[in-house]
């Protein structure tokens, strides 16, 4: 009997970065041991556990697969900033104080250079062997794993917690609570690079006005109000900002943008509502408590939705120089805002600068 070899479709270093993308998206959102505490321990071991197995798993990888086809994607300029991020790294090392903690991060933390060593390390293995199919599953299956976060933050929100793992150390107050999502800075960077991709996908593939893609965008989207946090609601704007400003924008990607900022207005004067009928963990903070007042949240709305039957019932129009423009003015303004809170001694209100 002839054995025949078959040719794989992927070289096995390929597999080893597309499991290992698929490992981190999958596990580090998901995996919780106990809850809140140890939380970024075991977050950190989990990472730095799937960094070391990749990289002995890619020389075994190499050693049974060196005559196959070739891996490696090949190398230009762009790839010089990951050197000279290690390079970086070293000289920060080097000139601290306390290398120990430089090097592994504040006690309970874990915010050191090796953090930063494993996250290049991932960036280059990922960027370097993956096969060219493996981004679409990526950007899917990290949108799915962000929407079954947010559900869980949702239910946490309402004082619903379907895995025991929450404590609170005021229950009568609830501004304590500690949930299973961990905390909103951990649930806010996951909806910074959750949102910008449901959104991108819904404004460049989805067919219909609101279809599977727009509810996906929009239930990922709902999960900035029970997280609260300034810095996810900035980043999200931004990166769908950013999204907006490209040139295959047109009226008709506007009109799909304000159908997410109508259905999240709803959702946050909905959710307002709600919390004065139903026990919640906490208020609406910030944004989100801003957004979700029944005059801001509600005039919104309606401006949306005037604005989107006026874009639908034309023909679509390029608008990304329009788009830019708005921005620019956005982002000068805002940084004349700062010059003067900064710069202006007896400026009034929010423009006077903080006492020290």
């Amino acid at each position: 009997m002839k054995y025949n070899y078959v040719r794989q479709p992927c070289h096995p270093v390929n597999l080893v970065a597309d499991a290992l993308a698929l490992t981190l998206v999958i596990g580090l959102p998901l995996y919780m041991p106990n809850g809140y505490v140890g939380l970024i321990g075991s977050k950190f071991s989990l990472l730095l556990g799937c960094v070391a197995v990749a990289l002995v798993l890619l020389a075994v990888a190499y050693l049974v697969g060196r005559h196959g086809k070739k891996t490696v994607r090949r190398m230009d300029a762009g790839f010089l900033w990951l050197v000279g991020l290690c390079c970086v790294y070293s000289i920060a090392w080097l000139f601290a104080e306390d290398r120990y903690t430089a090097l592994w991060g504040l006690s309970g933390r874990k915010n050191g250079l090796v953090l930063l060593l494993a996250c290049t390390a991932v960036y280059a293995i990922v960027t370097l062997y993956s096969s060219p199919g493996i981004v679409p599953l990526v950007s899917d299956v990290l949108m799915a794993v962000g929407s079954v976060v947010t559900l869980v933050s949702w239910l946490n929100f309402w004082m619903i917690d379907p895995l025991d793992a929450y404590y609170t150390f005021l229950p009568e107050r609830g501004e304590l609570f500690l949930g299973t999502v961990g905390n909103v800075n951990f649930y806010g960077a996951l909806l910074c690079l959750c949102v910008p991709l449901a959104v991108g996908t819904y404004l460049r593939r989805g067919k219909h006005l609101v279809g599977g893609r727009f509810w996906v965008a929009l239930w990922l989207c709902s999960g900035l109000i029970p997280c609260g946090s300034d810095a996810s609601w900035l980043g999200c704007t931004i990166a769908v900002t950013v999204l907006c400003c490209s040139h295959k924008t047109t009226t008709h990607t506007l009109a799909r943008v304000g159908a997410l900022i109508a259905g999240l207005s709803f959702c946050a004067v909905f959710t307002r509502l709600m919390a004065n009928v139903c026990q919640a963990r906490t208020e609406l903070r910030t944004v989100s408590a801003w957004l979700g007042m029944p005059v801001v949240g509600g005039t919104l709305l309606l401006a949306v939705l005037v604005c989107m039957v006026w874009w639908l019932r034309r023909p679509p129009q390029p608008c990304a120089k329009w788009v830019r423009g708005a921005a620019l003015v956005v982002a000068v303004g805002i940084v004349l805002l700062i010059a003067a809170a900064n710069l202006w001694q007896n400026g009034p209100g929010l423009l006077a600068p903080p006492a020290i």
